[in-house]
């Protein structure tokens, strides 16, 4: 089976997916190194969302779904307040995506 995997390797994130041609599509492996690693993966993997979202608010919005921005927002507010050691970069978008979305609540008003 992973004889027709696509490996893609991301050396910054340092992860490893297994693309397979079957109905499930990934193959995600854990283990010694990806343990080091998976939480400060997701917390970059999370301002990216945040960035995401920032350019869909201003080139896109009519394609943001409210729903979705909430579960993304709950989700970094637990993790703050879980002290979780965020990266920088993490808290500058989500500071940033959240100074957007309340300039356009109070021009919504």
């Amino acid at each position: 089976m992973l004889e027709n995997a696509k490996q893609h390797f991301d050396k910054a994130l340092e992860g490893v997916l297994f693309r397979i041609n079957d109905t499930s599509g990934v193959r995600i492996l854990a283990g010694p190194a990806s343990v080091t690693t998976f939480r400060d993966n997701h917390y970059l993997r999370l301002a990216e969302v945040f960035y995401n979202l920032e350019w869909l608010l201003k080139n896109a919005p009519q394609t943001v779904d409210q729903a979705e921005l909430d579960v993304y927002i709950d989700h970094y507010n637990s993790l703050e307040r879980s002290d979780a050691p965020l990266p920088q970069i993490l808290r500058k978008i989500a500071k940033q995506l959240l100074e957007r979305l309340e300039g356009a609540e109070e021009q919504n008003r």
